[in-house]
This record gives C-alpha cells, sequence and structure tokens, in this order.
C-alpha cells in the first residue's frame, strides 16, 4: 500500500515538473527586456496582473505573430486613467487590499483629470505618479509616491519652468517647498509632515480657494483654526478679501519666525503708528520675553542637574512651563494682546517658581560648601603637627 502511494506522488510531481518544462517563455520579456526589468519589484507582478493584463496579446506564445494577437497595442497617455480604473475601481477587487476606489472619480474632478478630459496632455496622469512598470507600494521607501518622494516627484512637472509657463503657471513652487519649515520636517524623517498632496489632495488634485485655505491649514493646526476664526481677519476672510494662513505664512515657503510674519503686517497696516502695528509688536515682544526666559530656566535647570544638585521636581515644573510657553504661539492667532499676556504671565509664574527653588537649592549648596572649610583646616592644621612631630622622631633617633 505504502509503495502504491508512493509511486502515485511520484508520478504527479513528475508531471507537473514535465508541465512546467514545457511552458514556454515570456514572450514579452523576450523583446521588452527593459520594460519588464523593474517588474520583480512590482506589487502588480505579486499579485500576478501581467502584461497582457494592461495591453492584451498572449504573453504565452512564442512568436511575435501570436503574441501580439489580439488588440495589443502602446496605451496613450488619455487612457491611462480609465485603464488604471478598471481594476481600481472594482470594489470586489480592490476589498481585499483596502485600498479606496474613487480615485478615477476623484482625478476626473481634478485639475489634472480637467485638462486631459480638454485633451491636454502635458498633465499627470496615474503612471506618471506611480510609474508605469514597477510599480511599489504606496508604504515602499522605493515608491514615487511615498511620503518623502512626494515633493520630488511633482517637483517633476511643476518645477519645469517651460511646462508650466505654457500653462500660465509658476514653477517656484517646488523650490519654495524646499525651503518650508514643512520640508525641514520632512528631511529630519517626520512622514507626518506636510507635503504637496497633504493640502492639494493626491487624486482629486486642486488648489484650495482662498476662502478653503483656513480649512486646509487646519487639517494640522486644529487650535491655529479655532482661535484665528474669532478674529476679525476671519471674517475678512470668509468675504475673500483675505487670504488668511498665507497672507502671514505664505503658501509653499511656509514662515514660522516672528521676524517673518511681522513682516507681513505692513502689508495692510504699513504705517508704524497703526494701532494695531502696535499691537502686534507689543503681541511679538511679549511671546519673545517668555520664550527667553524659560530658556534660561532650562539651562540653569541642566547646568545645576549637571553638578550634581537634585532637579527633579524643578525638571517637571519646566514641562509645565513649556506648555504654557508653546501655548503662546497658536495664542497670537487671536491678536487679542491681554489673551496672549495673560497666558505668557502663567508660564513666567512657573518659571519664576523655578528659579525661587534653584536659588535656595544653590544658597544650600554653597553653605555645604562653606562649611567642609572648618573640617579641612583641621585636617592640614593635624596633618602639619603629625609632620613636625615626625621631624622631631626622626632627629631623635638619629
Amino acid at each position: 500500500m505504502t509503495l502504491r502511494v508512493s509511486w502515485v506522488v511520484t508520478s504527479i510531481v513528475l508531471s507537473v515538473c514535465a508541465a512546467v518544462a514545457e511552458t514556454p517563455p515570456d514572450a514579452c520579456v523576450k523583446c521588452h527586456e527593459k520594460e519588464a526589468a523593474p517588474e520583480h519589484v512590482s506589487v502588480h507582478f505579486r499579485e500576478q496582473v501581467t502584461c497582457v493584463s494592461c495591453h492584451g496579446g498572449d504573453s504565452a506564445a512564442t512568436e511575435k505573430e501570436k503574441s501580439h494577437a489580439g488588440q495589443v497595442r502602446k496605451i496613450a497617455r488619455a487612457e491611462v486613467p480609465a485603464l488604471c480604473a478598471k481594476c481600481h475601481s472594482d470594489v470586489r477587487l480592490m476589498n481585499p487590499y483596502g485600498i479606496a476606489t474613487d480615485q478615477f472619480a476623484q482625478y476626473q474632478t481634478s485639475r489634472h483629470g480637467l485638462k486631459l478630459a480638454e485633451g491636454d496632455q502635458d498633465v499627470a496622469t496615474c503612471a506618471d505618479c506611480h510609474g508605469a512598470h514597477g510599480i511599489r507600494k504606496v508604504k515602499d521607501p522605493e515608491s514615487p509616491v511615498f511620503p518623502k518622494n512626494v515633493p520630488a516627484t511633482c517637483a517633476r512637472c511643476h518645477a519645469d519652468a517651460d511646462l508650466m509657463k505654457r500653462h500660465g503657471l509658476k514653477s517656484n513652487a517646488p523650490k519654495d517647498y524646499g525651503e518650508s519649515v514643512h520640508a525641514k520636517l520632512l528631511e529630519k524623517g517626520d512622514l507626518s509632515a506636510p507635503t504637496c498632496i497633504t493640502c492639494h489632495g493626491n487624486h482629486g488634485a486642486t488648489p484650495p480657494g482662498v476662502r478653503d485655505i483656513i480649512h486646509v491649514c487646519g487639517k494640522c493646526h486644529v487650535k491655529e483654526q479655532e482661535l484665528f476664526s474669532q478674529t476679525k481677519h476671519f471674517a475678512l476672510t470668509e468675504k475673500g478679501e483675505f487670504q488668511s494662513c498665507v497672507t502671514c505664512h505664505r503658501n509653499h515657503l511656509i514662515r514660522t519666525k516672528q521676524e517673518d510674519i511681522r513682516k507681513s503686517c505692513k502689508l495692510c497696516h504699513g504705517d508704524e503708528t497703526d494701532p494695531a502695528r502696535i499691537r502686534f509688536t507689543s503681541i511679538f515682544a511679549t511671546i519673545r520675553g517668555a520664550e527667553a526666559l524659560f530658556q534660561g530656566a532650562k539651562d540653569r535647570v541642566q547646568r545645576l542637574g549637571h553638578a550634581g544638585i537634585p532637579v527633579d521636581e524643578e525638571e517637571a515644573l519646566l514641562e509645565e512651563a513649556k506648555t504654557g510657553v508653546l501655548r503662546l504661539a497658536p495664542m497670537q492667532h487671536t491678536l487679542d494682546e491681554s489673551k496672549v499676556l495673560a497666558t505668557a504671565q502663567e508660564a513666567e509664574a512657573t518659571i519664576s517658581e523655578i528659579n525661587r527653588r534653584l536659588d535656595g537649592k544653590e544658597r544650600a549648596e554653597s553653605w555645604k560648601k562653606k562649611s567642609i572649610l572648618p573640617i579641612w583646616g583641621f585636617l592640614l592644621g593635624m596633618a602639619g603637627l603629625f609632620w613636625l612631630k615626625l621631624g622631631r622622631i626622626k632627629k631623635e633617633a638619629a
């Protein structure tokens, strides 16, 4: 019985091996080596999406005529989105992978999709961002749509001066973004930092309108949006007369330094005697003062800690003060001097308590050092007397 089972298993294995050995080579790879080369890393390759899935034909054929049988074609740019949508809009196919099926619908409403529908061949399609062959998962660091790579991917088109000029657009956005605080965070490895698609969208990419900018920024800067919505500037934004966040911070070259933001005030409040300018100057001075006090207390705590003085309680208070100082940056969006001052005073009160405690510990440490001096004097005196006594003993012995 055992021999019979072994013979059957062996026969099956040999049959499978023979079938594999007789399988003709992939005709596409034989001629299209360049296109096939990156496919080994493609998510499509791993899911058995082959050349013929997109281009048609017979990949098992050994002759060119037979392999091109049917509707084999080079895919035109205008056909790419709809072609990708054949699979990516199918809920049954995408649901197992947790992939949304509305990308094509979004693309059709985007600036890219609308221009493509008008016959504009310059606009980006799926293949321009994700690649045509060797398509990687979004989470793959080598993918062109991995967060850290998105700015460079968008820059392929949006940094092209000639291309942008044809469409009446500027080509400085990628360069400006590269110098912004957002880009600096991304370079440090913070993948949550905003990129082009965070603000403009990915498949439904379109520039936000003047009234929408605050909501775009508010996706991350929730507290700032809440406070700004209580100001006169917000009322002007609702009317379309003020560009909210970008007026002070700009759009791509995001500014966060108070000196830079302060320069924006003169766009509307040109006169130095303008009450608003005076109020803004006071707000900035209050924030800078609180930050300087905090930094001084922080340096002092670290210095005394390194000197061996216990500062655990002061470090806890320092975290409390830090929270208060960090609240000042969003608070300035209220444009309310009294609110900023009140917040600053709370932080400064905590900093004063830290310094009061440190003063006491430094005095105690100073007295401790002074109290040791008599002991050292006594020990040195005894050592001197011992040395004299030892000298006399040696003379008497001689």
